[in-house]
Parts: C-alpha cells; sequence; structure tokens
C-alpha cells in the first residue's frame, strides 16, 4: 500500500515531463518544451529522469550558435548560497532567448526564488533573503 502511494506521490511531481526526443538527440522544440516544464519543479525533483532532461537541454543550449546565455555569479547572490540553482538559472535565460524576449531580473528573481522554495535540498529560509 505504501509504495503504491509513493509511487503516485512521484508519479504526480513528474506529471508531464516531456517524452525523449526521438533517437536521443534533442531539438529547438524540444529543448523549449523541456525547459518550460523544468522550471516548474525543483532542483531535485524527478531524480535521475530530470538530470537527463537537465544534461540533454544543456547540452543542446551549449551547441546553439543563437543561444549565448553568460550568468555572472555575483550578479546572483543566492548562487553563492546554492550553487545547485545555476542551471536552472541559465535555463530560464535560455528559455527566454528562444522565445525572443529578455528577462528582467526581477522575473528571474521571482521564477528562481519558485524552483528554491520546490527543491529539498536548498534551506529556502536562510537563502530567501538573497534575492535582491
Amino acid at each position: 500500500m505504501l509504495s503504491v502511494v509513493l509511487s503516485a506521490c512521484w508519479f504526480c511531481a513528474c506529471w508531464g515531463i516531456p517524452d525523449w526526443p526521438a533517437d536521443g538527440v534533442a531539438d529547438a522544440e524540444w529543448v523549449e518544451q523541456a525547459l518550460e516544464w523544468r522550471l516548474s519543479r525543483g532542483v531535485d525533483d524527478c531524480g535521475q529522469e530530470m538530470l537527463a532532461l537537465d544534461a540533454l537541454a544543456l547540452e543542446w543550449l551549449s551547441k546553439s550558435q543563437e543561444i549565448q546565455v553568460e550568468i555572472r555569479t555575483e550578479d546572483w547572490p543566492f548562487l553563492a548560497f546554492s550553487p545547485e540553482l545555476t542551471a536552472p538559472l541559465i535555463q530560464l535565460h535560455a528559455l527566454s532567448m528562444m522565445q525572443g524576449r529578455g528577462i528582467e531580473k526581477k522575473e528571474a528573481n521571482h521564477v528562481m526564488k519558485r524552483i528554491a522554495r520546490r527543491t529539498k535540498s536548498v534551506r529556502f529560509r536562510e537563502l530567501k533573503g538573497r534575492f535582491p
């Protein structure tokens, strides 16, 4: 009985995860869909599936000529306290670029706060004052 409940909880947390791309090769459409889904979850949600999704999306982004993200850690004080938020911050900026829009620091901080709150490994009470 307990395993059914735990399985159901995992399933709910990972509901809507994008299907893996054909032949394991990401394209812009898959990456955009994956990033939209990913940015609504905590860093440590969905275990290995999240790690694989992050790896494939970040690999595609690193090879993209159109999407170039530069993150300066001194501009994002929360990164010094929770470096595990670096990948989602990169992904947030990349998604904004893919959608042809800029991102304001206030909006980015809002999204990153939400991700931090949903991440079990982040001590949010200690972190929340580091979002300007």
